[in-house]
């Protein structure tokens, strides 16, 4: 069976070779800024509470401390990301709604 020119054959087909292109990088833009997010949280975290630890010296203690809230507002943000906090759900249905 023959398709023609303007048939693209499913989703995603030769009719619009650009579209699934830039669903890709779309896609990869939100990945790799879930990821920057993640380590950019742990690691102001971590400097934050080594900091502290110098001031105060309380060392290691407000490292260690620093490193689980970095991590857990890291965790936090891929959560609201993927949507399974429910936070964004509703603030994408108010955007998409008008």
């Amino acid at each position: 069976m023959t398709r023609g020119p303007g048939d693209s054959g499913g989703a995603e087909g030769p009719g619009e070779p650009g579209r699934s292109d830039r669903r890709l990088v779309g896609q990869l833009g939100v990945l790799s800024g879930i990821g920057l997010t993640l380590v950019i949280s742990t690691v102001l975290g971590l400097w934050g509470g080594h900091a502290l630890d110098g001031w105060l010296g309380t060392s290691p203690w407000l490292t260690l401390v620093g490193l689980g809230l970095g991590i857990a507002s890291g965790f936090v943000s891929l959560f609201r990301a993927t949507g399974l906090l429910g936070g964004e759900r509703g603030k994408e249905d108010r955007d998409g709604g008008g």
